[in-house]
């Protein structure tokens, strides 16, 4: 059982122990000194590691749970805006979704692949021109759903990538019908 402590008293959450947690035993105090919470948070975000892994991967029940059942629920506001928050540091949520009971304003991440699906470049070049514009690391071996990179600092870039690609394809076509 995960016991977790709001400001005003103690609830219990029974049944949606996830592995990290219920081995540690750990009891999750939630107040403006949660360091303990968020190691454990990025543990368990950590363990969702593939690159189809969401939210709900990482999380497992305690997510539906926060998601659903404790959605409206005063006590566990604070560790809704915990995991909340995890999950907009890690995964590229676009605008308009709704993260744990709250509508998301505005994409703050975005990954190889979201930006491929919106520029309509593919990931291979869409990933030269993020390296080079320093969006991403040369060395990132992660796959393309998991490489992300500050969607509002890079969203200008991202607009113009789709010319720039686009000139590039057609020097590239350019140079094949002009070999000797």
């Amino acid at each position: 059982m995960l016991t977790v402590t709001a400001k005003n008293g103690t609830t219990q959450i029974s049944g949606i122990c996830t592995k990290s947690i219920h081995s540690s035993g750990q009891r999750l105090v939630l107040d403006d000194e949660c360091q303990d919470c968020n190691d454990s948070t990025r543990d368990l975000a950590d363990l969702a590691d593939g690159a189809s892994d969401e939210p709900a991967k990482a999380f497992g029940k305690l997510f539906s749970k926060l998601s659903r059942d404790t959605v409206n629920e005063d006590d566990f506001a604070p560790f809704r805006d915990l995991i909340r928050q995890e999950i907009l540091d890690i995964w590229p949520v676009p605008a308009g979704d709704v993260v744990i009971g709250m509508v998301q304003p505005v994409r703050l991440l975005h990954s190889l692949q979201t930006a491929a699906h919106e520029t309509g470049v593919g990931t291979f070049l869409l990933e030269q021109f993020l390296v080079e514009a320093g969006a991403i690391a040369a060395d990132d071996d992660r796959p393309a759903p998991r490489k992300t990179f500050d969607a509002r600092r890079y969203a200008r870039t991202l607009e113009e990538i789709p010319m720039l690609a686009g000139l590039s394809r057609c020097k590239m076509q350019w140079a094949r019908r002009n070999r000797n």
